[in-house]
């Protein structure tokens, strides 16, 4: 077989495993789309009521959502409708005249039965509540919301906007029940119930199981004040459901005017904006500056420092190096520097015996020393290796010669 022939089939073999790869992958394998929910960029991160922002402009009703309230900007007309989820009684004196002569010209507030407590630094008689006549109520259990009509059931205020029809009536308003319900869903959970001086009415009120009010209807000169217990179910993660989205409706009444939406009354110290969404920078800084001043000093201990240990004296000192010494086997060493003292004294005190060699050197040395020749003549000598005794013995013979000059 050719060259070409053979790197034909070897084409024409890769060509057939990639075509029954490629089958049994089609035949066995097959697309699905998967639908993935991203989380929330934008807006929807710091705007609670981003989502009821979105469903009443797809009902074609005029919104505008701001962090603050500004009256100014807004310019608030009779027939608009005002939202304020934060804590009314921040505002300063002016701006709640200004709110109640806007809602005597026809105007309808919603507002969230705070606890008047956590105000700041404001006169809680010349709040916008005490001014309204609203009196914080005691904290209640959930209530339970239904609604009828099983094919009816989806909220006026659903995401897509198609379904623009009016939604049904909340069935307990003023304690009307009726037995086919199908939605059920829990609100106002824990929160204040709404309580009213008792020169106060109101048109309608909607209660819980023991008759205290959760959402009220007073009437203020031409417009209107709304005071739910509290006004979660206007929020992003609550519009969702179909009873929220109802009551949301029903709370609101959007007629032609435009709906203004105040998320925060009163902003947020910078202190606490960093503490609560800048933790994921500063906590790692912090952690690593504190690891940083911890490795750079000194460790922790008591104030006074601590007692000088005992020290070995020179002796032990002197002891300890002559044992390293012979342990790495150079005991020589010691003797040659014992010698070299030795010698270093019979030159200074007798010369002529320094001078002298062999055993002139050693009878000299006798004489001026008294010891015997043969042990002079030992001292002399390099030890034997590895003989500690031997090495001992010369050193102390040394040591008396020296002495003894």
């Amino acid at each position: 077989m050719s060259q070409r022939a053979r790197i034909a089939v070897i084409v024409l073999l890769i060509l057939l495993g990639a075509g029954l790869i490629g089958a049994w992958w089609f035949n066995t394998h097959e697309r699905v789309a998967r639908v993935q929910t991203l989380p929330p960029k934008g807006e929807p991160t710091y705007n609670p009521l981003y989502a009821l922002k979105v469903a009443l402009q797809r009902h074609g009703v005029k919104v505008q959502s701001r962090q603050r309230l500004d009256l100014p900007a807004m310019q608030l007309h009779p027939g608009d409708t005002l939202v304020m989820l934060g804590d009314a009684n921040a505002l300063a004196t002016g701006e709640a005249d200004a709110l109640l002569q806007w809602v005597r010209n026809g105007g309808h507030l919603v507002l969230p039965m705070l606890l008047q407590n956590l105000s700041i630094d404001h006169d809680l008689d010349q709040s916008l509540y005490a001014r309204l006549g609203i009196e914080q109520g005691e904290r209640g259990e959930c209530i339970r919301l239904q609604t009828r009509d099983a094919e009816r059931k989806r909220a006026a205020l659903r995401k897509d906007g198609k379904d623009k029809a009016r939604p049904k009536k909340i069935v307990e308003v003023d304690g009307v029940e009726d037995s086919e319900f199908v939605d059920v869903e829990t609100h106002f959970c824990g929160s204040p119930r709404v309580q009213l001086e008792k020169s106060r009415t109101m048109v309608l009120r909607m209660i819980d199981d023991d008759g205290k009010a959760v959402v009220a209807w007073l009437p203020e000169g031409s417009g209107m004040v709304t005071i739910a217990a509290d006004l979660d179910f206007l929020t992003n993660a609550s519009l969702e459901d179909p009873i929220s989205s109802e009551l949301a409706w029903r709370v609101l009444q959007p007629g032609r005017g435009t709906v203004q939406l105040v998320y925060r009354t009163q902003m947020l110290p910078l202190w606490r904006i960093v503490m609560e969404r800048g933790w994921m920078i500063w906590l790692p800084l912090l952690l690593a500056t504190l690891g940083g001043l911890w490795a750079a000093t000194q460790r922790f201990g008591p104030m006074l420092p601590s007692a000088e240990s005992g020290r070995r004296s020179l002796l032990e000192h002197l002891q300890a190096a002559g044992e390293h010494v012979v342990r790495y086997r150079r005991s020589h060493l010691l003797h040659q520097q014992v010698l070299a003292a030795f010698n270093t004294r019979l030159q200074r005190r007798d010369p002529y015996a320094a001078a002298l060699d062999g055993q002139a050197r050693i009878a000299a040395i006798a004489t001026r020393t008294g010891m015997d020749p043969a042990e002079i003549t030992n001292a002399l000598l390099t030890p034997r290796p590895f003989d500690t005794a031997d090495l001992r013995q010369r050193i102390l013979l040394l040591t008396r010669l020296r002495n003894r000059l």
